[in-house]
Order: structure tokens, then C-alpha cells, then sequence
């Protein structure tokens, strides 16, 4: 059986602020942000020169900075939130097979090494230690 992603198309519109966030299923609890890449931001997030960002839902990592970590979970739900937003935007997701991603993703999407997707969790827990004061 091959694995399904989804790809998420959007192009935010002008905002303060905005992301993407996982949570289960039933219990509408947030993922694991510090250790995983459960809630991408505006910041952490490739847009590409047109404006749109495609986002990547996988259980494993697609080795692409643009990338939404299920934590193996079989369903959950993924929201978006425009803070302060100018106008309105609608998110379009695609279920693809995991080993198609390529096919449907734009080429200028930048790629991450295992490397640096450590580093950009190291990141993540340093902010998370300091929002909590730990």
C-alpha cells in the first residue's frame, strides 16, 4: 500500500500574521511544535515569487522545507489562520501518492537535508524553552 500526502495551494493574503497547525482528531490537541513540524508559519514557511505557498502533509519528511509533520497519525485536522487578515484566502489540498510529491509541487520549492531539518527543530524547541521560560 502506498503512503497519501496531502498538498496544500494557497496564497495568503496580506496579514499579520498566519500558519498552519495540526491537531487530532478528537481531542482538537495541538502536535508536538517543539519537536516536530506540526505548526508552520509565516516565517518558517517558502512562499514562492508569485505568492503561493503549497504545503506538504506527510507521516514521513518529504525532504522539503514547505513540510507538515503528522506524527504518524492516521487522522487529524490541519487549520490555517490569517491574523489581521486584508482579505480572504481558501486553501485547496490534493491527496497525492507520497512518491509523486514532485509531480505537484512547483520546482522552486527549496529542498532540506536531514541536517537542517534538525536544525530548524533545534530552533523550534529554543523558542518553545523561552515562550515557557523552561
Amino acid at each position: 500500500m502506498s503512503r497519501k500526502s496531502r498538498v496544500i495551494e494557497v496564497t495568503p493574503p496580506p496579514a499579520d500574521y498566519w500558519s498552519f497547525q495540526t491537531y487530532t482528531h478528537a481531542w482538537f490537541d495541538a502536535g508536538d511544535y517543539a519537536n516536530r513540524i506540526t505548526s508552520p508559519n509565516m516565517e518558517q514557511a517558502y512562499q514562492g515569487p508569485d505568492g503561493k505557498v503549497w504545503m506538504v502533509v506527510a507521516h514521513q519528511d518529504p525532504g522539503m522545507q514547505n513540510w507538515i509533520d503528522t506524527e504518524g497519525r492516521q487522522r487529524a485536522v490541519v487549520t490555517h489562520r490569517w491574523l489581521h487578515a486584508k482579505a480572504a484566502a481558501e486553501p485547496k489540498a490534493r491527496l497525492v501518492k507520497f512518491a509523486q510529491l514532485q509531480q505537484y509541487l512547483p520546482a522552486d520549492l527549496p529542498s532540506m537535508s536531514p541536517d537542517q531539518r534538525r536544525q530548524q527543530i533545534a530552533v523550534r524547541q529554543r523558542h518553545v524553552q523561552h515562550r515557557f521560560h523552561n
